[in-house]
């Protein structure tokens, strides 16, 4: 039987990418100048769809970010979410493409690779859990000075694999970014 929602969402992060790529290379654009590093903290709120159903977490998300030129970064992230009786934390690494829209405003797009880890006794799933992960998504940042940004919105599909339960959940992220390092 075929599962309608998370093949959208692998369609709809499918076509946010190549939406993204192509606004980078599609067209010519002057250099402009990035920071080297970024580090972005925020709240983070999933929807979390599991073998004993959906529930919303709510955490914290931390990334770091080297950006190689002016459209290529490669991104650390790390997330923790709770529920009540369930904790999971999720630490992913990979690529990400950035296009400045405005002088302001900057959108991006990343693949991120990884692992999960997960402490749900009270949920039903055992106690503790390792697994696989994996995140497709982008989101848009409004620069506040040449130092501090404000992440509007990042939301992805996150698949996490515990055990031999695959879930497939979306991650919705705001937060601060801060920029330092020359380019």
């Amino acid at each position: 039987m075929a599962e309608s929602g998370p093949i959208k969402s692998h369609n709809l992060a499918l076509a946010l990418l190549l939406f993204l790529y192509w606004s980078i290379f599609g067209s010519q654009s002057c250099a402009q100048e990035r920071q080297k590093y970024e580090i972005n903290a925020g709240y983070s709120c999933r929807r979390a769809n599991t073998s004993v159903g959906p529930f919303n977490m709510n955490g914290i998300n931390i990334a770091v970010a080297r950006n190689m030129n002016t459209w290529l970064g490669i991104v650390g992230d790390l997330g923790g979410y709770h529920a009540e009786g369930f904790r999971e934390e999720t630490y992913l690494f990979g690529p990400r493409i950035s296009k400045r829209l405005k002088v302001k405003s900057s959108i991006f797009g990343q693949v991120l690779i990884g692992g999960v880890h997960a402490n749900a006794g009270a949920r039903g799933l055992p106690s503790y859990t390792n697994g696989f992960a994996t995140a497709i998504g982008g989101g848009m940042d409004y620069r506040l000075n040449r130092r501090i940004a404000i992440r509007t919105i990042q939301v992805e599909y996150l698949q996490t694999r515990l055990g031999s339960a695959v879930q497939h959940d979306i991650r919705a992220t705001m937060g601060v970014v801060f920029f330092f390092g020359r380019p």
